[in-house]
């Protein structure tokens, strides 16, 4: 492939990463909380590129580093703020640390359904991912530029989902988009599996997925910035953050179990993840089943008593 196809293809898939990132911030923003992963919606952008673009390491090196920089050189010129817990000294034991507090978190049922949603949401992003590319390869027959706009228009779903999400949620946590979310997710992972589908319609579902995809994960990650006690924020959105890097580890075990059972096509992949969504909403349903009414509600679905 040419170098000017590969320059415009990784610029839409680092556009599509920055847009996703500054949307979910918004989105939190309008649930009046702060979003701490926007630096890895953003990263994703350059980094989605990798997998496309072989011979331009040194453009997706740039792409990738320069927005890390004037991360850090954003939060260098930031106020410093008074500690939440001036009094805690550090623990040198990090593993006790990990599991203190995350025992504390599954004492608190409505926080831990929103990190483990939260750790499912790495995870099947990470697996989807994957399988994006393996599917524009394999299934679509498509070039390098081609497959990356799949992945662009994930990530921009994404961020029109976040965004929307928070508009619709009129200043507050609204729960009842959780389930919708997943909903949604199920939904165009099925459609996806479908065989016989074009390149734009497949690029539309993805779309499709990836706004189902914010309007989960949004009220998930508000909950885990407002839920917890002032003092024990900071810790909560670190056990959660690690979690969720743990849900990214579990991908290539999936992908090995996969193998092992008869490594379905790409195709099938979906078919997989969309029971994998499954399982996941029963989980969080018998958790926390007042899910189930709140969803009700938000869609309209159930009628709400008159007087």
């Amino acid at each position: 492939m040419h170098a000017g196809g590969d320059f415009w293809a990784y610029e839409v898939c680092v556009a599509a990463g920055a847009f996703a990132g500054v949307a979910v911030k918004l989105g939190e923003r309008d649930h009046r909380a702060h979003y701490p992963f926007v630096g890895d919606f953003r990263s994703a952008g350059g980094g989605i590129s990798g997998y496309a673009f072989s011979g331009a390491a040194g453009l997706v090196g740039g792409g990738v580093s320069g927005p890390y920089c004037c991360g850090i050189a954003i939060q260098l010129s930031t106020a410093a703020v008074r500690a939440a817990d001036p009094a805690r000294r550090f623990d040198w034991n990090v593993p006790r640390e990990f599991f203190v507090d995350f025992a504390r978190i599954r004492r608190d049922n409505v926080l831990w359904v929103a990190v483990l949603a939260n750790t499912f949401f790495w995870f099947l992003g990470s697996l989807l991912l994957l399988n994006i590319v393996l599917y524009a390869t394999d299934v679509l027959r498509v070039d390098e530029a081609h497959s990356s706009y799949l992945l662009a228009a994930l990530s921009l779903g994404i961020g029109i989902g976040s965004f929307f999400a928070g508009y619709a949620s009129r200043g507050k946590i609204e729960q009842g988009m959780i389930l919708p979310g997943l909903f949604g997710i199920l939904a165009m992972a099925v459609f996806l599996s479908r065989p016989g589908i074009g390149y734009v319609t497949v690029a539309t579902l993805l779309a499709l997925l990836g706004m189902a995809g914010g309007f989960f994960v949004v009220p998930v990650n508000a909950l885990i910035q407002r839920r917890p006690a002032a003092g024990n924020k900071g810790r909560t959105i670190a056990v959660a953050n690690l979690l969720s890097f743990v849900g990214v580890a579990l991908q290539p075990l999936a992908q090995y179990a996969m193998l092992r059972l008869g490594h379905p096509d790409p195709g099938r992949v979906f078919l997989v993840s969309a029971g994998m969504t499954v399982a996941m909403g029963v989980v969080l349903v018998r958790l926390m089943p007042e899910l189930g009414p709140r969803a009700l509600d938000w869609t309209r679905l159930r009628p709400r008593t008159t007087l």
